[in-house]
Formats: structure tokens, sequence, C-alpha cells
């Protein structure tokens, strides 16, 4: 049987076997029909009945050309397989392509059917059920349009209008780039502005670093390590980027701050008050802000503290009314009329409604700037704390201490209040004793520095603010032809164990030392003193006279001349009687000094117990 699949068109060529090397899948099938007869639409039944015919009156070619034309390929090999064997191959590619025939029939009925089934409902019975499962029957339809007659001048029409849209379409692109890039220039400049920023803030000193749960987002330290509480999670803010690419704080931060106020009140009048730092204006740059939130994080935290420690000292007078603290300025035992029912008042104001006094007190600020370096002193005690060794683990929970910020500034004050009432009651005492014409001095070495010319470091300041403070008072009289008398006047103030309150220590020149905590008891000791010596003093005017210095006069012996049966007395003492006074008594006579101005003896000491010798001798 002769070989005619030369003779047969390419559409209708059977397929490929297994042993040819082209490939024979369906899309390359199509490929080839459109390199050979371009697209389906030129296919149609009329032109294959003519190629067919044309091929018949043709008739086959010739063996020999036909043989010559074909190129030698692997399927012209002859089979060396056995008889059996070729069959069973040739039958199963008989059943491969009848298969294959079958599946493109069905699925040409299935599109055929799908096509049909939006008009001819009927046309649904003929549809797999997968491709029913798959698409809705009716969701495809068709239509046939007669083509157009070829028009010149609508073509030019179409090409002009393709060409316009074409040109408008690379405007709106070059417009879109141009706004691209706009923008770009934009986030660029923005981005450089912030990161700029960001380089100030931390050239600045300030710890930048991430913000925790909040990925790509930069924040700035600023609290303290050392603070406990919720105040150790907010010194942590973040640094946003604002509408122009400048840095500002998250929160509003910084914008409104808070400071501690003290202010010292007579009754219900205010007559000294500390300066708040004022908050910046809006036009202030992201470092002002974080310096405004990291004082006001301090302030809070100070008066937080102050506040825990308060509710322990009922006792030494600190009271809790609302958010103010009130404490007394002295001791009450220790209060003068011009200083009756003074008190300090301690509370937290916002800075953007505060005005400050026209005339700041010094001793206010003098105590919130003690307030503030307590507190600071107190992180750093935490901080060594930290550093050493932990104690055991145990399981009793070690109960946390309240700072020590209070005590220390009432020791000072109780201090300060004592060594200010006892220096001007020697003024006092000084004063008087020049109205009698007797030399004194008193000398005072105040417990704080008056300046910080002798403090290197914060560690010494702190150990000044922190020490139990001590003051000492020399007093010295020095009464004609006597040797002076030094009185040596100790006061230690302590809000701690061992010592609770203010205590006095009087060195005499004996070596004996009084101790006391009441000031009317010292008052009563140095009078005593001062009598006594006058008293010694006077014996050197008054020769041969003994002296009764626990007594405070002078007693002439019996036999001396002059002397009476019963022996002269001079009594000779200084005394408390509204004031300060200075009395010599001699034969129911009395001379006094006293400390106010037009009143008592005008003449000196020496020249009054020269007067009392002559009358002794008459």
């Amino acid at each position: 049987m002769g070989d005619y699949t030369g003779t047969l068109p390419l559409s209708l060529r059977p397929w490929e076997t297994s042993t040819t090397t082209t490939s024979k899948s369906f899309g390359n099938v199509l490929s080839r029909i459109y390199a050979e007869r371009g697209h389906f639409r030129d296919i149609t039944t009329s032109s294959l009945q003519d190629e067919l015919t044309a091929a018949a009156i043709a008739g086959p070619p010739s063996p020999t050309s036909s043989s010559r034309s074909r190129s030698p390929s692997p399927s012209s090999a002859k089979d060396t397989r056995p008889r059996a064997d070729q069959l069973a191959a040739a039958r199963r590619e008989v059943i491969s392509h009848v298969a294959s025939a079958q599946n493109e029939a069905l699925l040409a009925l299935d599109f055929v059917s799908l096509l049909l089934s939006k008009d001819v409902k009927t046309a649904e019975n003929t549809i797999s059920p997968v491709l029913k499962g798959s698409v809705p029957t009716g969701s495809l339809g068709m239509d046939m349009w007669e083509g157009m007659e070829e028009d010149a001048r609508r073509e030019r029409t179409d090409a002009l209008l393709a060409r316009g849209k074409r040109l408008e379409g690379f405007k709106g692109a070059a417009e879109g780039l141009s706004r691209a890039e706009e923008r770009l220039r934009g986030t660029v400049e923005r981005e450089r502005r912030y990161w700029d920023g960001i380089l100030g803030v931390r050239e600045k000193g300030w710890s930048v670093c991430r913000i925790p749960r909040e990925r790509g987002v930069l924040g700035v330290r600023y609290g303290f390590n050392e603070s406990l509480g919720e105040f150790k999670g907010r010194g942590l803010a973040a640094l946003r980027m604002a509408g122009e690419g400048e840095v500002v704080l998250d929160r509003g931060l910084g914008r409104e701050g808070k400071g501690l106020r003290v202010r010292i009140k007579k009754g219900d009048e205010v007559i000294g008050e500390s300066l708040v730092k004022q908050t910046e204006d809006d036009e202030a740059d992201v470092s002002s802000r974080i310096k405004v939130a990291r004082d006001s994080l301090f302030e809070e935290e100070l008066w937080h503290e102050i506040m825990r420690e308060g509710r322990e000292m009922g006792g030494y007078g600190v009271k809790l009314k609302g958010d103010t603290i009130v404490m007394p300025l002295m001791p009450t035992d220790d209060v003068t009329p011009d200083q009756d029912d003074q008190s300090l008042e301690i509370d937290l104001v916002t800075t953007h409604d505060h005005f400050n006094p026209a005339s700041p007190s010094t001793l206010a600020n003098a105590i919130a700037t003690s307030l503030r370096l307590l507190l600071s002193h107190t992180h750093r005690q935490r901080q060594i704390k930290r550093s050493q060794i932990p104690p055991p683990i145990s399981s009793n929970k070690q109960d946390r201490e309240n700072a020590q910020i209070i005590r220390p500034l009432l020791a000072h004050l109780h201090q300060r209040s004592a060594t200010q009432s006892l220096n001007a009651y020697l003024n006092g005492l000084t004063s008087l004793l020049s109205r009698a014409s007797v030399t004194s001095n008193v000398s005072l070495s105040d417990p704080l520095p008056t300046s910080l010319d002798n403090i290197s470091t914060t560690s010494a300041l702190y150990s000044v603010l922190t020490a139990i403070p001590t003051s000492t008072i020399e007093f010295t009289i020095c009464a004609p032809s006597t040797t002076s008398l030094e009185l040596k006047l100790e006061t230690t103030t302590a809000i701690a164990s061992p010592l609770h309150g203010t205590q006095y220590v009087l060195s005499l020149p004996t070596g004996t030392d009084q101790r006391t905590s009441s000031t009317d008891e010292l008052h009563e000791l140095i009078l005593l003193a001062t009598s006594g010596y006058l008293t010694e003093s006077a014996a050197t005017v008054l020769e041969d006279w003994e002296v009764d210095r626990r007594g405070c006069r002078l007693v002439r012996p019996l036999g001396l001349e002059g002397g009476k049966e019963d022996g002269d007395e001079v009594e000779i003492e200084v005394v408390y009687d509204d004031g300060v006074a200075l009395r010599v008594g001699y034969a129911g006579e009395e001379w006094k000094w006293v400390d106010e101005e037009g009143e008592g003896e005008r003449r000196s000491w020496e020249d009054v117990l020269k007067e009392v010798k002559q009358r002794a001798r008459r």
C-alpha cells in the first residue's frame, strides 16, 4: 500500500507518531496552520473544496520525486521490532488518536452547547456536568457583525484620533512622572530635615533609641534610670515627623510643663514665693521641648516622693492638704512673736498659666533648689545600691523605702531657726553688756556654706545637705581687770535616730558641758554663767569681798572695815524680765541696765561698782 501522506493537505494530515522528534501538541499544530494558511477566517468550506479539487486534478506525485523531495527522517527507517510488537504499538496509537479526537469533539460540543444555551434552552442538555458546575449556562453569547467598507477619510480620522490619544497618554504620563518627581523631592526633603533633626538631638547629648513595640519609630530617652514606678516608664518618648519634616515629640510633650512651687506663709499671707521655670514659646526646637519634658517629669517625681514621705511625718507638723504639703518653718517651741505661725507650703503648678512673683524669696528659692538636689542624691544612692552585690534571695519581700528629702530639709530649717534665735538672743545680751561698758562678742559658724567656692564635687555638696547640721557659737565677755569668759554653744538638729529635734551643748571654761534640748533652759544657763562671771569681775573692784558664784553675789566678811555685824551683800545678776537686763543691788538700792534706748542705767558697770564700794566704806 502506497504512502499518500505527502499528498494530503497539512490540516488533514494525521497526528505524528511517537517516533517523530517534532512536537505534536495542539498549540504547535495551530502555529503551523497560522504559518501556512493565515487566520482561520480565511479557511472556509469552499476554499477547502477548491484545494481538494485542484490536488485531484494534479494527480499524485511520482514516488521518485516524492521520495527525493522528502528529507530522511527517523520514521522512514525500517522497523526491526517483531511483528506482534509493531501491531500492538499501532493499536495503541490508533486508540490514542481516537481518544484525542473524542475529547476534542466533546470540548467542541460543550462550547457550542454553552454558546446556544443563551437562546436555546434545550442546548443545556448536551452540556457536560463538569462545565455546568463551573460555568453558569447562558453566560456566553455571540453576535455577527458585518465588515465595514473601507473609508480612507475615516481611516485618516481614526489614525489622527489614535495619534492624539497616544500623545494625550504620553502627556499624562509625563505629568504623572513630574508629580511623582515633586512628591519624591518633597519626601526626600522631609526625610533630610527629619534626620537632620534627629542628628541635632543626638549631638545635644540626648539618648536616641528605638521605641519598643513600634516598628521603625525612633525615640529619645530623657528620664532617669533610678526613678521608681511610673516615672521610669515615662522617660521615653517617640520622635515623630511633622508635616514639613521637623521632629516633634510624641503626644505633645514639652509644650506644657510642671514645676514645684515653694511658698512661705505667715498666717494666710504669702510673704515669700520661689521662682518656677516658665515654658518656652511654641517656636522652640525639639531639644528645648525634650528639656522641658525632662524637667517636668523630674518635678512631678519630686512632688510624688515628698508626698509619700510627708504621710509618715505627722509628728513633726507635716500635713497634707489636698495636693499641697504644709510644714512648719521652725519648731513650735522656738516661735518668736515676729515669726508667729510661719509655715512652708509646697505644691505642683503648671508652668503654662503660672505667673512668677515680681520679687521672689531667696529662702523659698533655696528650699526649692535643696529639694531638687536631695532627689538627685536619692537617685545616686539608688544607683550605688544597685551596683553592689545583691542580698541573698529570700521569701520576705523588702518594702520600698521612702526617699529622704523632707527630713534633711526640716533638719536644716529647724537648725537655721534655732541658730538664728540663739544668735539673736546673744546679740541682745551683747547689746545689753555694751550699755554697761562690758565688752562682748558673738561669732557664729554656719553649717551651710555661704558660697560654693570650697565645694568642688557634687558628692561634697550632697554630703553637706544630708549630714546632720551642727553650728557653733562662741560668746566672749571681757570685763575690766578680769580674764575674759568664753562660752561655746554647739547646736545640733536631726530628724532621725538617735536624735529627734534640736539639742544644745554649752561648754564652760571649767571643762564641763551642759546638754539640753530646751531653749528656755539654755537661756537660763547662759544668764547664770554670765552672772557668775560678772560677779567674779566685781570682786576685783570690791577687794576682799567673798564671791558666791552660785548665788551671784558678793559678801563682805565680818570685821572688814565699815562692815556690819551681819555683813553686806552685793547682788549681781543678769535676768530676763520683758527682755534681758543686768541688775546690781546693794543695801536696798538697785542699778539696772536694759536693752532699750533711753531707759535704764546710763553709767558704766565699773562706775556703779565704785559707787557701791564708796557706800560700803561709810
